[in-house]
């Protein structure tokens, strides 16, 4: 699947996050998505969607787990740059 249409799906599912093509970061991260601080898992509520610090079931390494199944299901998988900073790889 291509970067664009994984975009696509990544805002459709979560519409209160952004995602842009990681080459709008740097060009060593082309293949990927570049997403971060200030994103939500749901529509309506302010679940934080990446949270370096919460160690409890609904987040995985920083990111909440809802976004790491739903890209996992495509072929992807998310990846901390920093606090604020994730990456969504292909596998």
């Amino acid at each position: 699947m291509k970067i664009t249409k994984l975009i696509e799906l990544l805002e459709e599912k979560f519409p209160n996050a952004w995602f842009k093509e990681g080459g709008d970061f740097s060009n060593a991260y082309e293949r990927a998505v570049w997403t971060g601080e200030g994103s939500y898992v749901d529509k309506d509520s302010l679940v934080d969607m990446f949270d370096m610090f919460d160690m409890g079931e609904n987040y995985e390494f920083g990111a909440h787990v809802k976004l790491c199944r739903f890209v996992e299901k495509h072929g992807y998988y998310v990846e901390a740059y920093d606090n604020g900073t994730f990456f969504i790889w292909p596998e």
